[in-house]
């Protein structure tokens, strides 16, 4: 996992547990509230270590790190934060075992930053039922978050619905695109968003949808879906799906002679906004890419993103800080200025200060509302377009009025 034994011991030192790298205690916290003792809290993590989704695991390693600075500093109200973290390598069996090991061996507080749309379904009836809180949840599927769950607070991600709307909007509104092609993969993530974007259409109908491809997660030949797209002839292509795959369509494409100059390529907050993809798809494929995104890209040089590089590049030297990483650092943010207004630590009074959030604007994200209606957290995005190996932010964000149903950039890119 590091394979340098000094930054593990980093980590540990500062009251992080790395699971694969060291032994777990096992005992459950002695309080009655679960994961919750006078010196720690406990809190659990799932993504994707290995396997095809591993991109993702960028997630946990920015939880480490912020909670490695917080622990230095004295922890939250005295508390130091231990993250129980393991592989469930995006297989929703997998999942279930050690969902049940972070509750019932591991005796954790809430969950954070959990990867997932088919891992979490597995397990959303087991969490509802004991109550454990589930955090900026790497997940944006309706079933999580309509209607609200008492114990589900926050995506770490906007909502499937409201990214392929705005991909929609932009490419038709901003591109001037008519001939729309999608892309997606065939599961709990790629699948809702298709859904949602073929009903938009209706708003568009100077528009249509000419090709719909898709493909498995841990596909490697894209070259049958590339060749469907440029028969097509798109005028753009709109892709959900993850990183990987994302990637790969689009060296496939770049391959035959679809590139950005011909036809724009248009992809999720999960599937494109990471610097990772330029290594997938090669720098010339990438090149010109649209990616929607919650925050500006690791480079922006402000004041919270310095304090990210500086701190994830002492732990993590050897990682590219873009995309995953930022995400786990915002959502553990999230987690711990919840715990700071929480007085009486419980699962359910930790819960309720998340309803004190009000365009809150103190992490890496853009803004966070939470309120008895929406339990979403994230409201609007940015759009970021690739251009020589970074995503450079285009907008600034845009959100959808709830009254219009019309999109608003707040701001700007600058």
């Amino acid at each position: 996992m590091f394979g340098i034994r000094k930054r593990t011991y980093r980590l540990m030192a500062a009251g992080v547990v790395l699971t694969g790298l060291m032994g777990l205690s096992t005992a459950q916290a002695a309080d009655k509230v679960p994961g919750v003792t006078d010196n720690e809290v406990r809190v659990g993590n799932l993504d994707p270590h290995t396997g095809p989704a591993a991109v993702y695991d960028g997630i946990r390693k920015g939880i480490l790190s912020y909670f490695h600075y917080i622990n230095e500093q004295g922890g939250v109200n005295g508390r130091k934060l231990k993250l129980f973290a393991y592989d469930d390598q995006y297989q929703p069996a997998k999942t279930v075992r050690l969902t049940k090991r972070l509750v019932e061996e591991d005796g954790v507080f809430a969950m954070l930053g959990n990867v997932g749309t088919p891992t979490t379904t597995a397990v959303k009836n087991y969490v509802v039922k004991k109550g454990v809180p589930m955090i900026m949840l790497c997940s944006a599927a309706t079933r999580f978050f309509q209607p609200p769950i008492a114990n589900f607070m926050g995506a770490c991600i906007a909502s499937y619905t409201l990214e392929g709307d705005l991909m929609l909007n932009y490419a038709v509104k901003k591109l001037g695109a008519k001939r729309i092609a999608i892309a997606y993969s065939n599961d709990d993530y790629g699948t809702p968003i298709n859904e949602s974007t073929t009903e938009a259409m209706k708003h568009y109908p100077n528009a249509e949808i000419v090709a719909r491809v898709n493909y498995q997660i841990g596909d490697s030949d894209f070259s049958v879906q590339a060749q469907k797209l440029r028969q097509a002839k798109p005028d753009a292509i709109l892709v959900f799906s993850q990183p990987s795959p994302t990637a790969h369509l689009k060296r496939a494409l770049y391959q035959i002679g679809v590139t950005s100059e011909n036809t724009d390529y248009l992809t999720t907050q999960e599937g494109g906004n990471d610097t990772v993809a330029w290594d997938l798809a090669g720098k010339d494929a990438w090149q010109g890419s649209y990616s929607l995104a919650t925050m500006p890209g690791a480079y922006v040089d402000t004041k919270p993103m310095k304090l990210f590089l500086s701190e994830f590049k002492k732990n993590f030297p050897d990682v590219s800080p873009s995309g995953s990483p930022q995400m786990g650092w915002a959502a553990a943010q999230v987690f711990v200025e919840a715990l700071k207004r929480t007085k009486d630590l419980t699962r359910e009074n930790f819960l309720k200060s998340f309803y004190s959030f009000d365009n809150w604007q103190g992490s890496l994200y853009a803004g966070l509302t939470f309120n008895a209606k929406s339990h979403y957290g994230l409201t609007s995005l940015l759009v970021t377009r690739a251009e020589d190996g970074k995503m450079v932010p285009i907008t600034g964000g845009i959100s959808k009025d709830p009254d219009t149903g019309e999109f608003v950039e707040n701001g700007s890119a600058d």
